[in-house]
């Protein structure tokens, strides 16, 4: 076998597996670990600071699906389901339904499952969808199997605690980086000024309009983790290229 055709075996296995064919700079892997270890230390000191004020021994005080969420707020923070709401909403109606199931179901096989699955339906029906989600619903039946049932208090705390925190401190860190800023309205802001404040803003003039983009979307049928503004300045970095190539 050739060197070329060797090279074509190996991306066709690559792709079959799902390789990204792009990376992130030494630069952006070192802030995202950076952000991740503070952010998170963060979330654990509010949760404890609440479980020592509230007296309740046998509580949680960190929701072990956070760590998850940490991934995809401090180490890609512009993805759709990195922003406030579904961290905020996922995690929510999660912990609402790994309730729920807890009380009817218990701790057991089919309680897990179902707490997972019916957890995936309430995201899509509010537009939340955030994959750490499906295990705050599971850590609800957990709790339920090592016979701590949990209440609705299991809700407000530690999993609304802890999500909220991690977006506030997703916000907080990030804002000394502008091309990581969270939310991503911050990095592409509305009003697109194209200012060469160093923020990656949107081009002023979409390359596709907001209509078209959802019947492309809607076509598809299926989610993906770019956002509309994110898609707008890919394109409009391609066709500058296109007209000014890089000299390599």
């Amino acid at each position: 076998m050739t060197a070329v055709g060797a090279q074509q075996r190996w991306n066709s296995v690559k792709h079959a597996f799902g390789v990204p064919e792009h990376t992130v700079s030494y630069r952006e892997r070192l802030v995202s670990v950076v952000v991740a270890l503070a952010g998170l230390a963060c979330v654990a000191a509010v949760g404890k600071l609440w479980h020592f004020s509230t007296a309740t021994p046998a509580s949680l005080y960190l929701v072990g699906s956070m760590g998850a969420s940490a991934v995809l707020v401090f180490g890609v923070p512009h993805a759709p389901l990195s922003q406030p709401w579904p961290v905020l909403g996922g995690h929510t109606v999660s912990a609402i339904v790994g309730v729920i199931v807890a009380h009817i179901l218990g701790g057991g096989i089919l309680a897990a499952a179902v707490a997972v699955a019916l957890a995936i339906g309430a995201m899509h029906t509010v537009r939340c969808i955030h994959p750490p989600g499906g295990a705050t619903a599971l850590s609800a039946v957990l709790l339920a199997a090592a016979h701590h049932v949990p209440t609705w208090r299991y809700v407000a705390a530690p999993v609304l605690l802890n999500a909220a925190t991690i977006v506030v401190a997703a916000l907080a860190l990030n804002a000394a980086f502008p091309w990581r800023r969270y939310p991503l309205a911050l990095a592409f802001p509305r009003p697109k000024d194209g200012g060469g404040s160093g923020v990656p803003a949107a081009t002023t003039e979409p390359m596709f309009t907001t209509s078209e983009l959802k019947v492309a979307f809607a076509e598809l049928d299926t989610l993906i983790e770019i956002s509309d503004d994110e898609f707008q300045a890919l394109v409009s970095t391609l066709h500058k290229h296109q007209q000014d190539p890089p000299i390599s």
